[in-house]
């Protein structure tokens, strides 16, 4: 008896919302360096076979939301994004070692996208910090369920 397949070839959906901050958080991305940011985030992934759905550069810190590509572990594209983008700048050291991610259902995505899109209306309002903690499960919005919060990687 031959053995057939009825999931012939691998089919993931791993939404992630993976977010880091500059050197102390401080605001070191000019507004003209943000758009170029931007652009080059959405082409580095494009090329990279990483889908970018939506992403926001702050002075102080990056959002991004993309669907992770299973031949690709997520601590191997947050430092090829990281590093990346400081080459395209030209900026030695821009960013913390350290970088957040957070898995999402595919409920939570429009959601997650809007808030990613207002986030200079947000930190108007609230910091990052607040911002972040929101974020967390245990904070007010159980958006996200974390998967990383890693310390040193580049």
């Amino acid at each position: 008896m031959k053995y057939i397949s009825y999931l012939p070839e691998a089919r993931t959906r791993t939404w992630i919302h993976l977010i880091w901050t500059t050197r102390d958080a401080m605001p070191r991305i000019s507004a003209k360096k943000r758009q170029n940011l931007l652009l080059f985030f959405y082409a580095h992934c494009q090329k990279k076979e990483v889908y970018l759905d939506v992403a926001n550069v702050l002075p102080d810190h990056v959002h991004l939301l993309l669907m992770l590509n299973p031949k690709r572990s997520l601590s191997d594209v947050a430092r090829e994004l990281k590093g990346a983008a400081e080459q395209y700048l030209r900026e030695e050291k821009l960013w913390e070692k350290d970088y957040r991610a957070y898995s999402l259902s595919s409920a939570k995505i429009p959601y997650l996208r809007r808030r990613i899109r207002r986030q200079e209306k947000i930190h108007q309002l609230i910091s990052l910090e607040q911002d972040l903690w929101e974020l967390e499960p245990l904070g007010r919005g159980n958006e996200c369920l974390p998967i990383a919060w890693v310390k040193g990687i580049g």
